[in-house]
């Protein structure tokens, strides 16, 4: 979508220290990031806490953080574009079904996404009030073309640490 766009890479070292996480993602804001993503179960809610107190948005990961801190945290959640959801509900069910059919495969790996219905940004009433249509239409455009493999996405499952550097470099 912007061929130019930088990102700033810092590792918290614990799914659990919030303040640290939240301390991280305002250093990237005073560096000039625009949104913040963090990929750090517990720890990411100081990531949202500090993008809403720099009136940043940020990324929420794992479920909709939207709607579970609307209601205790509305400040925060306002400032959550979207969020990655992992639909862990349907891997279970996926793997469960193949193991009562007798089909599940065990000791391998499964790569599964937005065609699986496993992953997914979150499309909520602030996500709607924060993009306007053209921008939500491009989103849907782009994830149903990832969907389809049209557009493929990198995945560290599998690859190589000079890969995954690589990648890092690439947007650094």
């Amino acid at each position: 979508v912007e061929p130019n766009i930088k990102v700033l890479i810092s590792y918290i070292g614990s799914f659990s220290d919030a303040a640290k996480a939240k301390e991280l993602a305002m250093a990237q804001i005073d560096q000039g990031a625009d949104v913040v993503f963090a990929v750090a179960g517990g720890a990411g809610l100081g990531v949202l806490d500090g993008a809403a107190e720099k009136n940043v948005y940020s990324i929420g990961v794992d479920g909709d953080q939207y709607e579970i801190l609307k209601d205790d945290e509305p400040k925060m959640a306002e400032a959550i574009a979207t969020s990655m959801q992992k639909n862990c509900d349907n891997t279970v069910y996926n793997c469960v079904s193949a193991a009562l059919e007798g089909t599940l495969a065990y000791g391998t790996y499964e790569k599964l996404g937005l065609a699986d219905g496993v992953v997914g940004a979150a499309d909520n009433e602030n996500f709607r009030a924060i993009f306007t249509e053209e921008q939500i239409a491009k989103i849907k455009e782009i994830e149903s073309k990832v969907s389809s493999g049209e557009i493929s996405v990198f995945t560290a499952i599998g690859a190589d640490n000079d890969s995954i550097q690589a990648l890092k470099d690439s947007v650094q």
